[in-house]
């Protein structure tokens, strides 16, 4: 027997079809339709203030950079936390991204340690990345604090690294630091 195609394709755009379905079916369509909407907009609510985050690792010996947990043979490279942060940063979602990727970089601490180098460098890959408010720039400004307190080293400046941001990212990061921002820290 073969699943609903919305099944097989997501099961929560499943789940807000079959409240649909049945609520206007039992409940009538005005109610029906209420509840859908209202499920629909708590999963983008949920989508928005959760997002998909990862640790990326190296796949083989090219310069591809997977997410870890979907390539197991990828390999997180020793001295470097290279995240991905798959949605704007903004102030619903920066204390869940603040999280994960302290969770990373300790876990990329832990790989470096492994592999006999300290964690040097956070690189955070920023090209899903297409809006950020200035909430989610303090964000950036601090980040050196998640990496600074799993390694116990201590640094000033800000990010080591930003990859591919879109053009109003590194706007937002200068003027939420005082630091001298150079194309270098913030590579298009």
């Amino acid at each position: 027997m073969c699943k609903p195609w919305a099944l097989q394709v997501r099961k929560l755009d499943w789940l807000v079809w079959m409240t649909s379905f049945l609520s206007t079916m039992f409940l009538g369509v005005e109610t029906g339709l209420a509840m859908s909407i209202g499920l629909a907009l708590l999963i983008v609510i949920y989508e928005s203030a959760f997002p998909h985050t990862a640790l990326l690792g190296r796949v083989g010996n090219t310069t591809i950079y997977r997410n870890v947990k979907q390539f197991p043979n990828s390999q997180v490279l020793p001295g470097i936390a290279a995240c991905r942060v798959d949605a704007p940063m903004y102030f619903a979602n920066v204390q869940y991204i603040h999280d994960r990727l302290r969770k990373y970089v300790a876990a990329a601490g832990q790989y470096s340690e492994a592999g006999g180098l300290p964690l040097q460098y956070l690189l955070l890959d920023m090209s899903p990345v297409t809006h950020i408010d200035s909430t989610g720039a303090l964000l950036l400004c601090g980040i050196l604090d998640i990496r600074d307190k799993c390694s116990g080293r201590r640094c000033k400046h800000g990010l080591d690294a930003a990859a591919s941001p879109s053009s109003h990212v590194p706007v937002a990061y200068r003027k939420q630091t005082t630091t001298t921002v150079s194309r270098h820290h913030l590579q298009n």
